[in-house]
């Protein structure tokens, strides 16, 4: 089901109740919809959707051939359904492409069709990732483009099309992942830019294997680079930020991009993964200034203490404590990393939990954290595949295509198993981009994956809708807070604990003080699950910039709304349903 409450029905409604609550149902869901995961659907060919990505790759084996291109997911025409972008690639020694990778309308009902050229995007580049932000505040979702020797935006102009690729104000460089967050807290979206390494054509290094065929080198073969930082001057006019930013104080090879507040001051850090060198932790000192502490706070490294080939990101609470735990997907034989956040500090917990076997022999791309069950809690999808073709005539143990691999929280602190016969996922792809999205409407999160040098995937999230509260507006609300109240058995609600600081946390406070002290007694619960929407995560990708909120079929309480300017409104007693807000 999906049921879409503007903030003027909602807020009407709150108002015409006099105790706060909204009209709708005592509970939500039904006995049905608490039972097993159902799965994933392949629906890519129903879909329409065709896209086929290339990487050029030839003889000479050059370092941008392994990478992939990522998608997002959003809603570039204003019209509540979740559209595509898929990043386009080229030959390094190729000509420009027509444009910088494939659009396609969403049409309902989880059909698609090709609206690239009508959307006039172009020129096209040897693209990696993309970013969605309303830059200029005129109500009109834009597109930024990363790759290889520059970077693009390109601005919405409200009819369906988009104007012709801007270069941003940068140096160019091997633009890799990019996420926007107010750097500076003036209310502007700021862009961070994330570098690789220091790669051209010409400096491109031969690697060879044991038997002296050339192979694709590691980015070990070449040097760091930092990442930059553009200032929103106003009307989307960006400036190079960097050079008062503190990022250039830190280089490094990064590949996955995620804001989150790391140590609770309410201001949005930026959280790296790197590739081969220490993961950094950028903690936004105000007025557009970081410093990486991620040494400091045992972010830089996992359990072996040396640097790992991390490739994508992605950050919930998964133990329930309150503080968001940050998940890194690593490179074949290293296992990923789940970082438990405690009191500002992080521990690499991946083998506690479940995640290190599991993860440890795929080279893992795409990494999401996000409640794909509609348990409330937090699941994770590693999306694989290796960089070398013949990997196999090396390393027998490793594949160059690679099965997903989707574990699933059970609802204990923090513990994750892998989904029964892989929940659908079982074809084996060059794995690399990965989204979540409501693509069909029916309020369950369904996935996008792309593959490099080759065509995309769609998965239809088989689950009953009404399992999850979403919130989205009309353009990325980047910053925004919700906070779901939820009240159940203590059968349904699972072990939680109390919140410390992040961009979510659940509690239940069945034992606190006041009138709901006893309420364990009787066995209900009250849970609070909190989430903030961000820009970034996964690898090269941007999912929906949408909160949605597992309920797991209790009764949803109240829903509180906080916004970065201090702005609250509260909801009490919605549905599970999609909530729209301005």
């Amino acid at each position: 089901m999906r049921r879409r409450l503007g903030p003027a029905l909602l807020i009407g409604a709150v108002a015409a109740c006099g105790d706060g609550s909204a009209p709708g149902p005592d509970s939500v869901g039904s006995a049905a919809t608490r039972g097993g995961f159902p799965g994933f659907e392949d629906v890519t060919e129903a879909s329409g959707v065709r896209f086929v990505h290339d990487n050029g790759a030839t003889d000479r084996r050059y370092l941008p051939e392994t990478m992939g291109a990522g998608v997002a997911v959003f809603d570039f025409d204003g019209d509540g359904r979740p559209d595509l972008f898929f990043v386009g690639g080229a030959a390094v020694e190729g000509p420009t492409p027509a444009a910088p990778g494939a659009l396609y309308r969403n049409l309902g009902a989880g059909r698609f069709v090709d609206a690239t050229e009508r959307a006039g995007l172009s020129p096209g580049l040897l693209g990696m990732a993309a970013a969605t932000a309303d830059v200029e505040r005129d109500g009109d979702v834009d597109l930024v483009v990363t790759g290889v020797g520059g970077d693009l935006l390109f601005r919405n102009q409200g009819d369906g099309t988009f104007g012709s690729g801007e270069p941003l104000p940068v140096a160019p460089g091997f633009g890799v992942a990019a996420a926007f967050l107010d750097a500076d807290g003036d209310g502007l979206e700021d862009l961070f830019l994330a570098r690789y390494v220091e790669w051209s054509r010409e400096s491109d290094v031969p690697c060879r294997s044991p038997s002296g065929e050339r192979i694709y080198c590691t980015p070990e073969a070449y040097p760091p680079v930092a990442s930059r930082l553009l200032r929103n001057r106003g009307e989307g006019v960006f400036e190079d930020a960097t050079a008062g930013s503190g990022l250039l104080e830190s280089p490094g090879k990064a590949l996955g991009v995620l804001p989150i507040d790391a140590d609770g001051d309410d201001r949005l850090d930026v959280a790296v993964a790197n590739d081969t060198t220490a993961n950094q932790l950028f903690l936004n000192r105000g007025a557009g200034r970081f410093e990486d502490e991620a040494v400091a706070r045992g972010f830089a490294f996992g359990q072996s203490g040396a640097p790992r080939g991390g490739m994508g990101i992605d950050g919930a609470d998964f133990d329930g404590d309150g503080a968001t735990d940050v998940v890194i997907g690593n490179f074949a034989l290293e296992s990923s990393a789940l970082f438990g956040a405690r009191e500002g500090l992080y521990l690499d917990v991946a083998a506690e939990v479940g995640l290190g076997l599991p993860s440890l022999v795929t080279l893992a791309f795409g990494t999401l954290a996000e409640d794909l069950d509609g348990n409330g809690w937090p699941d994770l999808l590693l999306v694989n595949g290796h960089i070398e073709p013949r990997i196999a005539e090396t390393y027998p143990s490793q594949s160059y295509r690679q099965v997903p691999l989707l574990l699933l929280h059970t609802g204990a602190r923090g513990s994750l198993r892998e989904a029964a016969g892989g929940a659908g996922l079982t074809e084996a792809l060059v794995g690399r981009g990965a989204a979540t999205g409501d693509l069909d409407g029916d309020g369950a999160p369904d996935l996008v994956l792309t593959e490099n040098g080759g065509p995309a995937r769609l998965y239809r999230n088989r689950s009953p809708g009404d399992r999850w509260l979403a919130v989205r507006s009309r353009t990325p609300a980047y910053g925004l807070e919700a906070e779901v109240e939820l009240r159940a058995t203590l059968a349904e609600s699972g072990t939680s604990g109390g919140r410390k600081n992040g961009t979510s946390g659940h509690r239940d406070i069945g034992t606190s003080g006041g009138g709901r002290a006893g309420l364990r007694d009787f066995g209900i619960s009250i849970r609070t699950i909190r989430r903030r929407l961000v820009s970034g995560r996964s690898y090269l990708s941007s999912p929906e910039p949408v909160i949605r909120i597992g309920t797991g079929g209790a009764e949803i309480v109240t829903v509180t709304l906080r916004w970065p300017d201090g702005r609250v409104v509260r909801y009490g007693r919605v549905p599970a349903a999609t909530i729209v807000v301005e």
